[in-house]
């Protein structure tokens, strides 16, 4: 059976947005199609990099390139998940063939993330549109190492296909120099990068509780029961409150911390919005990241956005950002005795949050800076694309 494909009734099906017709007349652009698991606003680092990153090209007014959201996941429950994901793969078939996408931006994490990435990487190959792979998780050294002969050879087609790999900390390299070496020409470290924000972190008087901030899912990989019972060893301190600002178990975090006696100063308003984030960051003295696996946490950037002393534990790309004593304060995952070590001396000395919220400000100016970082990836994305005269 032949089947006939008229791009006319695709573009009738397909969201594809116009462009002014003086920019029409002169070239096309590059547009950029940027697969994320939720959606704009959606609940994680993802997406909101990837909110970040759209907002950022796109407010450019940059002829020359354009950048689209490719929503695949759609949230919890089967069916909306394989909904969203037909609706995807059909927008990027519907893209390609009128060869509208000269580059696919794959956010990958682990698990059923590579296997839908996968999916529309063949896709994407199908219709000779090359691809990048980002990857976010702080797990997937062990998830390559733990999958089944089947899986890694998927893994291993999945980045040998595409045009360039974008890793955030050195230990993704080096993952990738011991399994892929024939890859590494294509591995670009790309730590995450925000907005510098303008105004100062919180300064405390004397006798005023400092904030302290946990920004993320309340579970166990984020280390969020730990950081609760740190903040227990610390009930006899009476120099702070926390927030525990996330989704996830909050009614166990709540009932452990009034089993801990600390209900009355730590707050779990539940997920917030990124007003409500500046909002809460803009008061906040310490923040605090326990995990046990992370990837780059846009936290931990957006802390030293803000000037913000940092505590974190020593995972993946965090250590490649946090240095001990210098812009942050580094504790082992899990130690809950290390947490509240830290998390009191932070409390007790206010020139050294000082100090390391002004180091933190400083490197993101250097180092994390969206301009910077949003320059290098759109020169990435310019060198892999597909030439604009072979659309």
């Amino acid at each position: 059976m032949t089947v006939s494909i008229d791009r006319d009734t695709v573009r009738s099906h397909v969201a594809i947005p116009d462009r002014p017709a003086t920019e029409a007349a002169t070239s096309e652009p590059l547009v950029v199609l940027i697969a994320t698991p939720f959606g704009a606003g959606g609940r994680g680092g993802i997406d909101r990099l990837t909110d970040l990153i759209i907002d950022h090209v796109n407010s450019e007014r940059d002829p020359g390139l354009q950048a689209l959201r490719l929503t695949v996941h759609g949230g919890r429950g089967q069916f909306r998940g394989v909904a969203t994901f037909a609706a995807a793969s059909a927008r990027l078939a519907g893209l390609g063939i009128c060869r509208r996408v000269g580059l696919v931006h794959l956010n990958v994490a682990v698990r059923g993330s590579v296997y839908r990435k996968f999916l529309l990487s063949r896709v994407a190959r199908t219709l000779g549109i090359p691809y990048i792979v980002h990857l976010h998780s702080g797990r997937f050294s062990d998830y390559w190492d733990q999958a089944k002969p089947a899986e890694a050879r998927l893994i291993r087609t999945f980045m040998r296909d595409s045009a360039g790999i974008i890793v955030l900390g050195n230990a993704y390299r080096e993952m990738f120099e011991s399994r892929m070496p024939e890859v590494l020409d294509k591995v670009h470290v790309l730590p995450n990068g925000t907005r510098a924000r303008t105004t100062e972190a919180a300064t405390r008087s004397p006798g005023v509780p400092v904030r302290i901030t946990f920004l993320g899912r309340l579970s166990p990989l984020k280390g969020t029961p730990q950081l609760i019972e740190a903040l227990g060893l610390m009930k006899t301190h009476p120099g702070w409150t926390a927030t525990l600002a996330g989704d996830g178990d909050l009614a166990a975090s709540r009932a452990r911390a009034a089993d801990l006696d600390i209900a009355d100063r730590v707050a779990f308003p539940g997920w917030l919005g990124s007003d409500d984030v500046d909002r809460l960051l803009a008061q906040t003295d310490i923040v605090i990241l326990p995990s046990f696996t992370e990837g780059l946490p846009m936290t931990i950037i957006e802390a030293f956005g803000a000037g913000i002393a940092v505590v974190a534990t020593r995972v993946n790309a965090v250590g490649d950002v946090v240095q001990h004593e210098r812009n942050g304060l580094l504790v082992d995952p899990g130690d809950v005795d290390g947490i509240a070590k830290a998390l009191t001396r932070l409390i007790d000395d206010p020139d050294l949050r000082r100090r390391l919220g002004e180091t933190g400000r400083n490197d993101h100016r250097e180092k994390y800076d969206q301009d910077a970082c949003m320059n290098r990836l759109t020169d990435l994305w310019r060198r892999v694309a597909k030439p604009k005269r072979a659309q």
